[in-house]
């Protein structure tokens, strides 16, 4: 699913750039350049990093 349409950036980006270390929106932000141009994807865009950085928590957790 695109997220921001302005930079073209997926829902799988975001996972995948959590995955990578982003650990927080500006960092995101920085990275893959969502939510710079229009900002209309913000709140989309925090709560798909939210929730993508949730669930590598829970799986940490559960890991350890």
């Amino acid at each position: 699913m695109v997220i921001c349409v302005c930079q073209n950036v997926t829902e799988r980006d975001i996972a995948r750039a959590v995955a990578g270390g982003c650990r927080s929106f500006d960092a995101l932000r920085e990275k893959l350049e969502v939510s710079t141009c229009c900002g209309t994807c913000e709140c989309m865009a925090r709560e798909t990093f939210e929730q993508h950085e949730a669930a590598l928590a829970r799986t940490a957790v559960a890991a350890a």
